[in-house]
């Protein structure tokens, strides 16, 4: 009689295996990691050329640093190029550095100011001690009191100028002020003396000059009022 089960391979029933009880499975493949994709490196972005200027400048000019920093960093920004940070940096330290450089000028102001005035000090005590040797007489309001050949014209100009002292430019001149001009020229040097007369015909108005010349006329009449009255203070 003929076996109606004929026997099957374990290895693809699951049975047991008669042998060890065990049973059979399908055969897994290998198991195969996955490899990641391969990518090209990259090429690195440059440097901004700026931005290093801006860092190296920093330490020595300040504006350098500023000026640079600010440049490099619009410029990394639109390109995106490297250096941001030696930018940011360089600005940072370009203000500092200008600080620092603005309070060191002003020392060096301060110190010319007061080194100038050491030495007018010094000169001044250097003179004082020249004339105190020379037996000069010290200075006093007597000594440059007016000869009295000079008295009368002193007289007339410190009259004058307290008329003038008086007048308001723009508005008539008084009598008195023409008055005072009048006597300065009688007294005054002849080289004065025509000067002197224009300006009384301008005060007075009857001066027929344009009104630029006039006011070059005031400053000359000023200027020799200056001159003659050079002794008399």
């Amino acid at each position: 009689m003929s076996n109606l089960f004929p026997p099957q391979d374990p290895s693809r029933t699951g049975l047991p295996d008669a042998t060890t009880g065990t049973p059979f499975s399908e055969p897994q493949p290998p198991h195969v990691e996955a490899v990641p994709p391969q990518f090209p490196p990259q090429p690195e972005a440059p440097l901004n050329a700026l931005s290093l200027v801006s860092f190296i400048g920093s330490f020595f000019v300040g504006l350098v640093g500023i000026i640079c920093g600010h440049i490099a960093l619009r410029q990394i920004k639109r390109s995106g190029e490297r250096g941001h940070g030696f930018a940011l940096a360089g600005t940072i330290i370009g203000y500092a550095t200008l600080a620092l450089e603005l309070v060191a000028i002003g020392f060096l102001i301060l110190f010319g100011i007061f080194a100038i005035g050491a030495i007018g000090l010094t000169a001044g005590s250097a003179g004082s001690g020249y004339q105190d040797e020379g037996g000069s007489a010290p200075y006093s309001e007597e000594s440059v009191t007016p000869s009295p050949a000079n008295q009368p014209l002193c007289d007339a100009l410190n009259t004058y100028w307290d008329e003038v002292d008086a007048y308001v430019i723009g508005e008539p001149a008084p009598q008195t002020l023409i008055d005072s001009v009048k006597k300065v020229t009688e007294i005054a040097p002849e080289s004065h003396r025509k000067l002197y007369t224009d300006y009384v015909a301008m005060l007075s108005g009857t001066s027929k000059l344009p009104a630029a010349e006039k006011q070059q006329l005031q400053a000359d009449a000023d200027n020799a009022l200056t001159e003659d009255g050079a002794d008399c203070w």
